[in-house]
């Protein structure tokens, strides 16, 4: 396995991923809104990294990590969104090997925790999270559009 940086080159096969995973959580929302948190990724050095996951000369896969700042832990910290394995590729300990790449980007960033983000009913996700170190906050999260 090997982690890249995206590049935007790379834009369709982001989309791709991104719709990949929507779909499998049937997620509804506008599509026209990837393409543009992409672009503006790909435009704004610093905002977020997104991260291609490979198996020899195939994507796999891909995550995105989004910089915070936190004042409950003093300093930086990360949202990894998005962490998607496509199915031909699961069960073969990619996980795990994400998992450790981010915590090494983390310690080399300065950034102080992981935040990831799990569907309340999707217990695999949860497990797998959960058995990486992670735990649920009793935090929820909740949010507004401010278009609307």
């Amino acid at each position: 396995m090997e982690i890249k940086l995206a590049t935007p080159d790379q834009r369709e096969t982001v989309i791709e991923l991104i719709n990949e995973l929507w779909t499998y959580y049937d997620i509804a929302a506008e599509r026209d809104n990837i393409g543009r948190a992409v672009d503006l990724i790909f435009s704004r050095p610093g905002l977020a990294e997104i991260h291609l996951i490979y198996e020899g000369d195939e994507v796999a896969g891909y995550f995105i990590l989004v910089p915070g700042l936190s004042v409950e832990y003093g300093g930086l910290y990360v949202t990894l969104n998005g962490l998607f394995v496509r199915e031909p590729f699961r069960r073969r300990g990619l996980g795990r090997q994400i998992i450790n790449f981010v915590l090494d980007r983390c310690r080399g960033q300065g950034w102080l925790a992981i935040e990831a983000i799990a569907d309340e009913e999707d217990k695999v996700v949860q497990y797998f999270y959960g058995s990486h170190g992670f735990v649920p906050e009793r935090w929820v999260h909740l949010r507004r559009r401010v278009d609307r």
